[in-house]
Formats: structure tokens, sequence, C-alpha cells
């Protein structure tokens, strides 16, 4: 028959009552009361049940009865889903009702009175009007689980800032020093003032809560062997060793063995079989899940934490810098610092988390790493206000220009050879014309492309700097072909084609001197420019979605090698791969909608040209307009075939590593095809209904033409 216990070792959460039969008198004891007997303001910030809120029940009886006044607030009994006001009033309601037989108001009188003060400065009028002048006595408030202010939906800077400033009161006003808090819970002093521009809470003395001692654990926890276990003593050496004096870990293996049939256990194989071996279902209460949950919660950090771990899985200890790292490994509770070296805390926690466990879980977060930045779409914030009223000054002001240059050489200044030549609303066509390009362009590479234009512009890479000399001698050799053009090769052609030999100078010379800024503007100041950004754009772009693609295949390639530690337990790397490809994809789609929408503006330029714009011009104008217009829908097609060509690579990739993972891939292959994403791409920033607009517009330019 199992032995019945009549001592209870209690391991099954929350604090131990001041007189539990099985407390632990530590160091730590004496240190914390010593601290706050002499009003030295106090804070134990360990990893989780280490023994915290059962110290901090003991050391408040003990002051208790030498005089002190004592009140403990739970900051998880306040809740997590109040507002800044319920919170604060949640912590004044604690207050009065740990002293309310020393003080004779109506708090919630008293609070209403005060509504025009915030909930901390009316925590403050607490402390200063009500707690320090009814009570006499010295005051000790513990504040427990100060870690759960990290939930809430409000910063909670002021009330740390307050605790500090009842601190620095002691200069100026001497009831102070009869006050003192001590805090406790899983935090650092650094992260408890989260705005870096106030004074960091470097205050008070910090209590360092050690595991169990033999000398110190003997007096309490050997009672419960009596009469039930053979040489105790040594029974409970072997329980700290696997233990590591870890409190909840040592208690609950102590009940374990009186709960054994044998007055001579093996501890070795009691820790495997009731602990380690199928640890995640037998952690009951919880205990090794929740430090697995704490590596493993934050995706940013996780990765790092598991190196640092691992570092010290393999050489047993290392130096400790104290870092962020660190201090969190440490406040999991899978690590200790001894004599300024960090190493596990004990050979459970080794056994459970041991170098596959690692590997696995190092695997699993291989998505997660550097946080996927480079499968993050860059935010880019909108343009201001005031960068699009100059974008927009800038397009009216070049408009204007253009629309005098077009006046003047058709009516103004201009001759009636000229307006025979082009027609009498030629200068309207040419209008429109530079309207919708002038639009285009400031909207393209004024703002889609805003970032690629200033990389030029600024940036002193290879690749912005032979744009720029590209660039500079485009322009150059632009502007001295038009200059041939219109003031040599076309007044030529023009003067021929009416048969008159005579040299008029305003007939022939003078409408192209004033048609100069037209052209000008359309081709040295917009054309060249475009073509260059664009060009660097496209390059951008596509290398962008290579090292990207390269990327995704080489990650998915290390899970294929460690498919394996995914044997078990298929279902958070599937998700994970599923995710992380759903951004893929709209990083994807991100790079060919301005493509898209390219085409489809070339299109109707090229329709508006055809039936309108060629009759304004010479046949080696019309010539060179259609090939310009025909070769740009030529690089934007090659340019998303290009980036399709990666996209299907990756598709390809994804898609038979699931397979390898066991899981139906038919559904991701219908949600991610090629003609999927190029039905998103079709509706992304614009709407389908234009390009079926687009499509009726060739057709009825087909049937007119013929």
């Amino acid at each position: 028959m199992k032995q019945e216990s009549t001592y209870s070792y209690k391991y099954q959460g929350g604090s131990l009552s001041a007189n539990d039969p099985t407390y632990v008198k530590r160091e730590a004891d004496d240190e914390l009361y010593q601290s706050l007997s002499t009003g030295k303001f106090c804070y134990v910030l360990n990893s989780r049940q280490m023994g915290k809120s059962s110290l901090r029940v003991r050391t408040m009886k003990k002051l208790q009865a030498n005089g002190i006044a004592c009140a403990a607030i739970d900051l998880t009994a306040t809740g997590s889903q109040v507002t800044s006001e319920q919170w604060y009033k949640g912590i004044a309601y604690r207050l009065f009702r740990s002293f309310g037989s020393s003080i004779e108001i109506d708090w919630k009188q008293w609070w209403r009175t005060r509504n025009f003060l915030s909930g901390v400065q009316r925590l403050s009028e607490i402390i200063d009007e009500v707690l320090l002048e009814s009570i006499s006595e010295n005051i000790v408030v513990f504040i427990d689980e100060i870690d759960s202010v990290i939930g809430l939906d409000f910063p909670t800077d002021d009330f740390f800032a307050f605790i500090r400033s009842c601190y620095n009161q002691r200069a100026d006003n001497p009831k102070y020093n009869r006050l003192t808090f001590c805090l406790l819970g899983v935090a650092t002093p650094s992260t408890l003032i989260e705005d870096k521009r106030r004074t960091p809470f470097n205050i008070g003395k910090a209590i360092e809560l050690k595991g169990f001692q033999l000398e110190e654990a003997k007096l309490s926890l050997v009672k419960g062997f009596a009469n039930k276990i053979d040489n105790p003593e040594k029974i409970l050496v072997e329980v700290l060793l696997w233990t590591g004096g870890q409190p909840f870990l040592t208690q609950k293996l102590c009940q374990l063995v009186i709960d054994t049939e044998t007055k001579n256990p093996n501890i070795s194989q009691l820790v495997k079989k009731q602990i380690i071996d199928n640890w995640e279902a037998q952690d009951e209460p919880e205990h090794l899940r929740t430090i697995r949950d704490r590596l493993l919660h934050d995706k940013q950090r996780s990765v790092i934490l598991l190196e640092l771990y691992q570092r010290i899985y393999y050489q047993g200890k290392i130096e400790t810098s104290n870092s962020y790292e660190e201090v969190e490994l440490q406040l999991s509770g899978l690590v200790v610092k001894q004599q300024a070296k960090l190493r596990i805390a004990n050979p459970i926690y080794k056994e459970i988390f041991n170098q596959n466990w690692i590997d696995k879980q190092l695997t699993s977060f291989w998505f997660f790493q550097q946080e996927w930045k480079e499968l993050d779409t860059e935010t880019r914030l909108p343009p201001s206000t005031t960068y699009l009223a100059q974008l927009l000054g800038c397009c009216v002001i070049l408009l204007l220009i253009c629309g005098i240059s077009l006046l003047s050489a058709y009516y103004w200044s201009g001759s009636e050879i000229w307006i025979q030549k082009f027609g009498e609303y030629g200068s309207l066509i040419k209008f429109i014309r530079s309207f919708f390009v002038l639009i285009i362009y400031f909207y393209i590479v004024g703002i889609v492309w805003r970032k690629e234009t200033l990389d030029i512009l600024q940036s002193q890479s290879k690749s912005a700097k032979i744009c720029r000399f590209v660039g500079i001698f485009a322009s150059t050799l632009v502007f001295l072909i038009l200059i041939n053009q219109l003031f040599i090769v076309a007044p030529e052609r023009l003067q021929a084609e009416y048969g008159n030999n005579h040299q008029n100078f305003r007939d022939y010379y003078l409408p192209y001197i004033l048609f100069f800024p037209y052209t000008f503007i359309l081709h040295v100041i917009v054309a060249v420019p475009f073509g260059i950004i664009s060009i660097y754009t496209a390059f951008q772009d596509y290398n962008q979605s290579l090292q990207t693609t390269i990327k995704l295949n080489y990650r998915l390639k290390e899970i294929e090698n460690n498919i394996n530690l995914f044997e078990r337990n298929t279902y958070p790397i599937i998700t994970t791969i599923k995710q992380n490809y759903t951004k893929y994809s709209w990083l994807f789609i991100n790079n060919i909608a301005p493509y898209k929408s390219l085409l489809i503006i070339i299109e109707f330029l090229r329709i508006f040209e055809v039936q309108y714009g060629l009759k304004t011009m010479l046949p080696s104008g019309q010539r060179w307009t259609i090939f310009a217009y025909f070769l740009s829908l030529i690089c934007c097609f090659v340019i998303i075939i290009w980036n399709f060509s990666l996209y299907q690579q990756a598709f390809t990739k994804t898609s038979y590593c699931l397979s390898k993972l066991q899981t139906d891939t038919s559904q991701f292959e219908l949600e991610n095809s090629v003609f999927k994403i190029l039905l998103k791409i079709i509706n992304y920033q614009f709407n389908i209904y234009l390009i079926i607009i687009l499509l009726i517009f060739n057709v009825f330019a087909i049937f007119t033409n013929s």
C-alpha cells in the first residue's frame, strides 16, 4: 500500500503561510527584514516560483510583530483590462483596506473630491496627506507581481517615478523616512521606467534570492521524510543535486519521494519517470512550460536567447557581462549567476532543455531570425501635404511654360504655315499630352519611386554615381539633338515641303524657337530622368526579389535538411512557412504593381498618340514616338516576366517543402498559383475595370482605323 503523508510539501503555487513547516529560511530572509527595518527601499526581482511571495508573507508578519505597519499590493489583482484611473484607484483601495483601522476618512469620497488630479497625483496625496499623517509608525508597502504592468494598455512609468519621488522626498521632508517600499516580481530595475528620458529606477537594495542550500533546507524539509524514508538527509542531498535548490522543484520532488512505496527510493529514476519523461504532459502545476514560454514568447529575441543558452549548455558556464539577454535568461529561471558566471540552474533543466530541444526550437524559429526583415514590405511614410504641394506647384509651373510655349508657337508669334502643317488644334493636343505626361511623371517619380529618386540624387554608391553620369550625358545628348532637330532640320524640311526657298524667319524658324521650351521640358526634364530612374528602380526591385528568393529558398532547404525535428509536431512550422510565404508574395506584388500601372498608363498614352498625337508630328517624330512607346511596353513586360520567374522558383520550392512535412499542398498551390497572384496584381492599386476600359478603347481604335 502507498503510505499516506501527513506532512505535505507545498508546490502547488501561491505563497506559503508564515508558519508553514515546509518554509525554508534562506539568507535573503534576514537580509530583506534587516533592510526594510532600517528603512531601505528593496526589490526582490527573480524568476517565477522562487519563493518571492512566501518571503514577502513571512517578512511582513515579522515586521508587523515589531510594530511596523505593512501593506501588500498584488498588482495582478488590479486587473489588466482597466483604465489608468481604475488601476490607480485599485491600488488606493488596497492601501486603505490595509490601514483601515488607522484611517478615519471615507476614502471613496476623498478620491472623488480630487477627480481634477491624475491617478498618480491622487496616490501621492494619499501617501502624503493621509497615511503619513494618520499613521505614526514606520510604514512598509510591498508591491508584488510588478511585471504584470507590462500587459497594461497605458504607460506605468509615472507609478515607478512616484515611488522614486518618495525616496527623494526624504532629503526635504523627514516624515518620508518612515515610508519604505519593497518591489517583487519578474523584471529588472532598468525596465521599470521605459521612457529613457527619465531618471532610471536605480534606487534601493537588490535582494538576491538563491536556491535552497542543504544546511538551510534540512531544517524544514527533512522532517517530512521521518518514519517514511531511510537515511532522510542523504535523500535530501540527492534531491537538491537534481533540483539545484529550486524551491518549486525541490518541494515537488520531496512530495514525490514520500508518495513512493519504498523507503529507499532511487531519486534518478524518480526524476526521469515523474518529471523528465513526457515532461510537457506531466508538468502540473505548470513550471517547466512557464520557463519554455518565457524563452519562446518573443520571436524577436528568442533566437538570441536560445543561442546564448546553447553556449552555456556546451561550455558548462560562461563569464557574465550583465547584458540584457543574460538578465532575460536569468529571469526565465533556466540559468543562475554564481561568482560572475552563468550556468544552468539544475540537472533537471539540462536534461529537458537539451541540445535536441535547442536545435528543434532554433529550426522552428528559423523564419523569425532577424525578424524576417527582408520579407517585410518596406514601410514608407506617406508624403507630407507640404511635399505634395511642392510637387503640384512644380507640375503647374511646367504646364504653364508648356502652354505659353505652345500658344506662342501656334498663334501669338506663329505662322499660317505652322498651323496649316500641324493642325488648328495641334496646340491643344500637345497641351493634353504634356498634362498627362507631367502628372504621370510627378506621380511615379515623386511618389511611387520617391526613395529610388533620392537614392540616385544623394547616394554615393557606385550604381547611383553611374546613373547620375548617364543622366547628365543623356540629357546633354538629347539637348543637342533637340537643338539640331528644331533649329536646323525641322525648319528646312518644313520649308522644302511648302516649296518656299526664301529664308522666311517668321514662317519657318520662329515657331520652332518658341516651341523649344515645350520640347525641352518633355524630353530633357521628363523623358531622360524618367528613363534613368525607371532602369535604376527596375534593377533594384529585381535585385531585392532575387535576394529575398535566395534567402527564402535557403531557409526552406535548412528545414528540409532538419525535417526529422518536426516529425512529432509539424503544425507550427507549416503555419510559419505559409505565413511567411504570404509575406513574400505581398512583397512580390508590391514590386510588380508599379510596372503593371505603367503598362496601363503607357497603353493609354499610346492610344492617344495613335488617334490624335501623331498628326501633330513630322514623319521622323511619328516613327520615334511609336518606337518609344512599344519599347516601353516591352521593357515593362520583360521586368514583370523576369520577376515572375523568381516567384515561380519560390512557389515550387515552398510547395515541395510543405509536401515533405506531410501536409496537403493543394489548397496552398491553389491560393498562390501564378494565375491567382496575377489576379491580385491586377486588382492591386488599379481597379480591374480600368483595364476593361483600356481594352474597349483598343478595340474602338482598331475599328476606327480600319
